[in-house]
């Protein structure tokens, strides 16, 4: 009965050591998969900050371009100012030498008309 009952003892044992062995190859291909995640998790969170940063820097090229547009704009914008502002003075002289030229004429007319 003593040995039925070691018998019995070394059949679980082995059964024990059988599932001990069966989990432990399970838990290392756990690992395996674990590593393997991990390694391509890296490799995109890698991928993914080396394009946030792209996209950082051609934001920040933008912004720099934008600036310089507009302060180009703001010159135009003063240039366009001061053309319009001669414009309106050369119109008021040519105005006044129209009205000097007519005048002068009508003299130089009655000059004639007294010869």
């Amino acid at each position: 009965m003593e040995d039925e009952l070691l018998v019995k003892i070394l059949s679980h044992l082995e059964s024990m050591n059988n599932r001990l062995q069966s989990i432990e190859q399970d838990i290392s291909a756990v690992k395996t998969g674990q590593t393997k995640m991990e390694n391509g998790l890296t490799t995109k969170v890698t991928a993914l900050f080396d394009g946030w940063q792209q996209h950082e820097e051609y934001f920040d090229a933008n912004v720099r371009q934008l600036e310089h547009i507009e302060k180009k704009l703001d010159k135009l914008e003063l240039a366009t100012t001061k053309i319009g502002s001669a414009q309106e003075q050369h119109s008021a002289l040519l105005a006044m030498l129209a009205s000097s030229t007519a005048r002068h004429e009508s003299e130089i007319t009655g000059l004639k008309r007294a010869k």
